[in-house]
């Protein structure tokens, strides 16, 4: 499906040649609402077609879906490794949820868990479960790191729920990520910060973190799950 916007409001799209039948969609724009919409997209470092389409997509996940009236609770399993956190290490949300001997436990693992046992979807980042895997088991993170198959347990439980999908990269990922990182002068491990901004920016979606840096990005939506919403 090809899709194009023009600077009148007007988004237009039409079947790909080679299909059997062309198709034409017209959709027209208040000017005010254009012009947000040109400034957000602008902002967003996306085109036109590709901020219109992204905020559609988000606004049909947040649809209800049919049949899931009486959702049940979630509860997620929880390392059974004590002796603490070594410093250094930043983003902490999901890890606090799972290690209960992390004194931000109990509020990460209870703001999850009400997440998880609602309706609204949330998208895993590919790259957010390595370095969850890679930091509980980590020696240099934990006087005693988790096992393998129990900081697995934890995501499996995760991707279980039915409000739960992987989020990939699509096309304007990189040109968002190299622009957030030229931007902020981003080198090294904050590189990773990039790379998650620019799939939460190109999705439209919110980034939950508890690492208060994120805060600095322009047109990222973000929260900390300790603070609250």
């Amino acid at each position: 499906m090809i899709a194009a916007l023009n600077t009148r409001g007007v988004l237009t799209e039409i079947c790909q040649p080679g299909n059997f039948k062309s198709m034409q969609t017209t959709l027209r724009f208040d000017e005010e609402l254009m012009r947000r919409i040109k400034a957000e997209a602008a902002q967003s470092g996306m085109t036109l077609t590709r901020y219109i389409e992204v905020a559609l997509r988000e606004r049909l996940r947040r649809r209800r879906p049919a049949g899931r009236e009486g959702l049940r609770k979630v509860k997620l399993p929880v390392s059974r490794a004590r002796g603490g956190l070594a410093a250094g290490i930043r983003d902490l949300k999901d890890i606090y949820a799972f290690r209960r001997d992390l004194p931000q436990h109990t509020t990460a693992k209870r703001w999850l868990e009400r997440k998880l046992s609602a309706d609204e979807p949330l998208e895993l980042l590919v790259l957010s479960e390595l370095a969850f895997l890679r930091i509980t088991t980590n020696r240099r993170a934990f006087a005693q790191p988790s096992r393998f198959e129990e900081a697995l347990s934890f995501l499996d439980a995760l991707r279980s729920c039915p409000i739960v999908s992987e989020l990939h990269p699509g096309p304007e990922h990189r040109s968002i990520f190299v622009r957030v990182a030229r931007d902020y002068h981003l080198t090294g491990n904050d590189l990773s910060d990039a790379f998650v901004v620019a799939a939460a920016i190109e999705a439209g979606a919110i980034l939950a973190s508890a690492d208060r840096g994120f805060a600095r990005f322009r047109g990222l939506r973000w929260i900390d799950p300790l603070r609250g919403e």
